[in-house]
């Protein structure tokens, strides 16, 4: 660095510092952004307050980038004006119902009322229509001067009046209403935004109507109904879109509001017919009030007629859900006809058996049901009893998927019942075990399967079948297998049915039981060819035999006994002699030597000498056998 860059250095280093800080922050756009926040809300204000340029040049960026707001967020704008909107818009229905009442009132009074049917020859006489006669009769307010007067600065921008109105001089009315609009608003509003609308000065109104750069004031004689408000509002409008931006920049110059006159001339042009002192009298009229009732009562009617026909619509749905085989999906009525869309089983009850359940009376139903085999188990037993045509006293029932017979059928019948029924629709399977034959069908089956032999006697009451009398064992063996071929009984009675073969051994019993065989002295028999002994003998031959085969046990005992002779010890001796002896015949005539027991008989302590006593018997009892281990 040379002697002069230092000595430079040293004389303008501040200024040079300060120099780099504004290149610095001309050249950053962060920095010049900051700089141009801090002074743009005075230099706005400091703008519009010394030139009204400002206002127009951000007309167009303002309105487009409104437009673009509201293109982007529409519900944002609609929020912020749901406060002010809504009140408009009721205010606004308000006034038109107020004048549309009004309006039927005036009409109703003056064509029902006798002064109308009176007006109504007067006006057939006159030759004039009926309604420019009424109108002759009842306009009874009009605007007498209408006011457009500039709301910033209070300038008039058009006058126009009646020919019969009083003339006033316009600018004076002017900068009146200016004046009064502002002591309303400055008195009586906390926030200045409430403005003057209507005022009373004896037998004038004065409506005042304001827009965003004027005010129309507009006086009126006698009582204008609100409905001419709205109208004077929307010409009132007409007004701001034409001359929207000469009435903003109004300074007196009436060219350039050139033909607003025009418009101002369209309110003297209003007129609106009025009831009269009869109408303060009464808010309705009695021939509006008939009216009205007339429209009340049909109303009401329409109302409880609708009433009656979803009742019965819905009446009908219930009794066509509770109907077995009918489905509705689709189900409606227009008050005369039910129209009905489903499924149908060709078995389900018909719509006016459904119709009679419902209770609707003499309906009309459009019915387009297409055909179904319905799983409901009404329906399933109605298509059993029409395919397996069960006889008369059969019932048919459902348990789950199985159809369950009972009553009194026939073996055929029942062999097709369970053959046939699980091949119909919703039956899976089938039971008979309910059902029985009749008596006589049922003894008819025993004797074909038993064929009794002579001497055994059936019998069948009450599904009983009774079997009594004397048959062969093996017959009896076979009574079971024999009915297995026969339906069912309720139960089964051989206690009357004896085997041929035990009557037999009863016989033998009896015959040998007790039977004598007597001896000499000693153990010898005084039979000696032992003809009695062999008839005993092939008598207990028979007697065991037919035991063995009816399954029973003959016991036999031979006791021996003795005349009393000599002592005790020696009687005892000579019985068991006898019986052995007797045994041993016994034996010898062929029968097994264990079938046959021996015992002796008691002797008293002092016995007597009897020699009937000197004998052997036999002692036979029958009993069941002993089952083998």
């Amino acid at each position: 660095m040379s002697e002069l860059e230092k000595l430079r250095e040293i004389l303008f280093a501040k200024e040079k510092q300060t120099l780099e800080n504004i290149r610095e922050r001309t050249e950053t756009p962060s920095t010049r952004t900051r700089d141009v926040a801090e002074v743009l809300p005075g230099a706005i204000g400091l703008s519009h307050r010394k030139d009204p340029q400002l206002v127009k040049a951000l007309r167009e960026p303002v309105r487009e980038s409104f437009e673009y707001a509201v293109d982007k967020n529409p519900r944002a704008f609609a929020d912020a004006l749901f406060p002010v909107i809504g009140p408009a818009i009721r205010k606004s229905i308000a006034e038109s119902m107020k004048a549309l009442v009004q309006s039927m009132n005036n009409t109703m009074e003056y064509s029902l009322s006798p002064k109308g049917f009176k007006w109504r020859i007067e006006a057939s006489r006159a030759g004039i229509p009926l309604g420019e006669y009424i109108l002759r009769k009842t306009l009874v307010y009009r605007i007498e001067q209408v006011y457009l007067i500039n709301r910033e600065r209070g300038l008039m921008v058009g006058h126009v009046q009646n020919e019969s109105a009083v003339a006033q001089d316009a600018d004076a009315v002017s900068a009146m209403f200016t004046a009064i609009q502002d002591f309303v608003s400055d008195s009586f509003s906390p926030d200045h935004r409430q403005l003057l609308e209507t005022a009373d000065i004896g037998e004038f109104t004065v409506w005042v109507l304001h827009g965003p750069y004027s005010m129309m004031a507009c006086v009126i004689r006698g009582e204008p109904p609100r409905g001419v408000r709205d109208e004077l509002a929307e010409i009132l409008e007409r007004i701001n879109l034409q001359y929207g931006e000469a009435l903003e920049d109004f300074t007196g110059d009436s060219d350039s509001v050139e033909g607003v006159e025009d418009l101002l001339g369209e309110c003297l042009l209003l007129e609106q017919l009025a009831s009269g002192e009869d109408s303060k009298k009464s808010a309705i009229s009695p021939p509006l009030l008939i009216v009205l009732l007339l429209v009340g009562a049909a109303l009401a009617w329409w109302a409880y007629s609708s009433f009656q026909e979803r009742q019965r619509l819905q009446a009908f749905r219930q009794a066509v859900a509770d109907t077995p085989g009918l489905v509705a999906t689709e189900l409606a009525s227009d008050g005369r006809v039910i129209n009905m869309r489903g499924l149908a089983d060709p078995l389900a009850d018909d719509l006016e058996q459904v119709m009679q359940r419902a209770g609707v009376g003499e309906v009309a139903v459009a019915a387009d049901m297409a055909p179904f085999q319905s799983l409901d188990a009404e329906i399933i037993l109605r298509r059993a009893r029409q395919g397996l045509k069960p006889p008369a006293g059969v019932e048919f029932s459902m348990r789950g998927d199985t159809l369950v017979a009972s009553g009194r059928a026939g073996a055929e019948w029942r062999e097709q019942f369970l053959s046939r029924a699980p091949l119909i629709a919703g039956v899976a399977s089938a039971d008979a075990s309910a059902t029985f034959v009749r008596d006589e069908e049922l003894l008819r089956q025993a004797r074909m399967a038993l064929q009794p032999p002579a001497g055994v006697v059936l019998g069948v009451e009450d599904q009983i079948l009774s079997i009594a009398g004397t048959a062969p064992q093996r017959w009896i063996d076979a009574v079971p297998e024999g009915l297995e071929s026969v339906d069912s009984f309720a139960d089964i009675d051989d206690s009357a049915l004896v085997p041929s073969e035990l009557a037999a051994l009863d016989r033998i019993v009896s015959q040998l039981d007790g039977r004598t065989f007597y001896f000499a002295s000693g153990a010898s028999l005084l039979d000696s060819r032992n003809t009695a002994l062999q008839s005993a003998a092939i008598q207990l031959q028979e007697g065991f035999a037919l035991a063995e085969l009816i399954g029973r046990t003959l016991d036999v005992q031979i006791m021996g006994f003795a005349d009393g002779v000599g002592s005790l010890e020696s009687n005892r001796e000579v019985m068991r002699l006898r019986a052995e002896a007797l045994k041993r015949g016994f034996v010898a005539a062929g029968i097994e030597a264990d079938r046959i027991s021996t015992a002796i008989a008691a002797l008293p302590d002092n016995p007597v000498v009897d020699e009937s006593m000197r004998k052997a018997e036999l002692r036979l009892e029958l009993r069941p056998a002993v089952p083998t281990p």
